[in-house]
């Protein structure tokens, strides 16, 4: 379960909308890794940095946690949802 660095662009617009659909679900990060079964919310914090995205198994299980397509996370909604 090693994230991969992302490219800069792509890896802001999945934090932001990771960020989000976290705070609007009322999840802290380290809630978040729980659900996941991550346990260490310094992997949610890297993520919504935009530092690294995760994995496929951790995209999916973000996805389902969070009631989420994974599409959503990449698409430029961030600041329509955040308003």
């Amino acid at each position: 379960m090693t994230a991969r660095k992302a490219s800069n662009g792509l890896a802001a617009t999945f934090g932001a909308n990771l960020r989000t659909a976290r705070l609007s679900a009322g999840m802290t990060q380290r809630e978040l890794a729980i659900a996941i079964g991550r346990g260490d919310a310094m992997s949610v914090s890297r993520w919504e940095r935009g530092e690294h995205r995760p994995d496929v198994e951790n995209m999916e299980a973000l996805a389902r946690v969070l009631k989420r397509d994974v599409a959503w996370f990449y698409s430029g909604h961030e600041m329509r949802d955040a308003a």
